[in-house]
């Protein structure tokens, strides 16, 4: 664990203890997601559910008397060696994450993808077959799919997987297509996949969701494909669900105001909405709401968004909303021009 927890802290960052633990519990409050995006935390939110506050800040600051990091007042850290670096493959593992995204419905997604493969594989084979799934959630759209493309399906999976996993780094692809079973193949379990070095807390949890996640932030990249269609849904259903109507009706071009009294919800509400929205959509359309004026003046401010508080634009013209979404907007234009 400690490697992981060593591996949180960029070079020069000083992250709280308090907060880092409610990212890492998924504790969704715009102060939390506005902390993990800016320190580049946000594809961890919410890895460890159950974590325990005392025992986590207990292990800071052992960490701390070890001298791996320096504790700060107020209950913040940083790194005593700035030059740290976890070996690669736990580099690789965390580069691979994005729990933001699909943390809730990961290990969901994943046995549908092994379950359509595997009907895939055995249609108009054989019938007869343990099939890997077979509540509704699993076997409604599968079925819906064979009955979409029949005898055509395995060939349409073929070619995206093929295209998918040429994107993927080739170890990452190797292990997944080792775990899927079908046609006179047994894929292998989890724990048969999962390396020497990561058979240990927390990478021998963390290894396999890395795959997984690894996958569908390619996956997702191609919104055409069957496969994107058929687990959309799922991860739709993770979403924040009074979040996903406030963005419909500003899709349909309600006001601010509008949206307040359909919902029936306080102005910080629907800010932490949009915030969310932001964070999640690579569209998302931030002149609609930065106002303009805030937009100017903001811009004149010298030094990087990122690390501005609000409280230090308190004399100008400019609401919370504004300020985030202009600070989110600089880092993802930052996020572009680097990648």
């Amino acid at each position: 664990m400690d490697e992981f927890i060593l591996a949180l802290f960029g070079s020069g960052d000083k992250l709280k203890a308090t907060t880092l633990y409610q990212l890492l519990t998924g504790k969704k409050t715009t102060s939390v997601l506005l902390f993990g995006y800016f320190h580049d935390l946000l594809p961890f939110f919410g890895l460890f559910p159950e974590a325990n506050q005392g025992q986590f800040q207990s292990r800071l600051q052992q960490l701390a008397t070890a001298g791996k990091l320096t504790a700060l007042p107020d209950y913040y850290y940083c790194l005593k060696d700035e030059d740290f670096q976890v070996a690669q493959p736990m580099k690789q593992t965390l580069a691979n994450l994005d729990h933001f995204t699909f943390g809730k419905r990961e290990a969901a997604a994943w046995r549908m993808m092994q379950f359509v493969v595997q009907v895939a594989s055995m249609y108009q084979r054989t019938a007869n077959f343990v099939p890997l799934e077979t509540a509704p959630g699993y076997t409604e759209p599968v079925r819906l799919l064979i009955r979409q493309h029949q005898g055509s399906l395995r060939e349409i999976l073929s070619k995206e997987f093929q295209v998918l996993f040429s994107e993927l780094d080739q170890d990452v692809a190797n292990v997944l297509a080792r775990s899927f079973s079908g046609w006179e193949v047994m894929g292998q379990a989890t724990y048969q996949l999962v390396p020497d070095w990561a058979q240990k807390k927390p990478w021998d949890t963390l290894v396999p969701i890395s795959w997984h996640e690894a996958f569908f932030k390619v996956l997702d990249k191609h919104p055409n494909f069957v496969l994107y269609q058929l687990i959309t849904p799922i991860f739709l259903g993770a979403r924040n669900q009074s979040g996903l109507q406030t963005q419909a009706l500003f899709e349909a071009g309600y006001t601010f105001e509008q949206v307040m009294g359909q919902r029936g919800l306080k102005a910080g509400t629907i800010n932490d909405h949009v915030i969310e929205w932001a964070l999640s959509d690579r569209n998302f359309p931030f002149d609609e709401f930065i106002h303009p004026e805030a937009a100017v003046r903001l811009a004149q401010r010298s030094g990087n968004p990122v690390s501005w508080r609000f409280r230090d634009v308190a004399e100008l013209p400019v609401d919370f909303l504004s300020f985030a979404l202009f600070q989110i907007r600089s880092k993802k234009k930052e996020e572009r021009s680097c990648s």
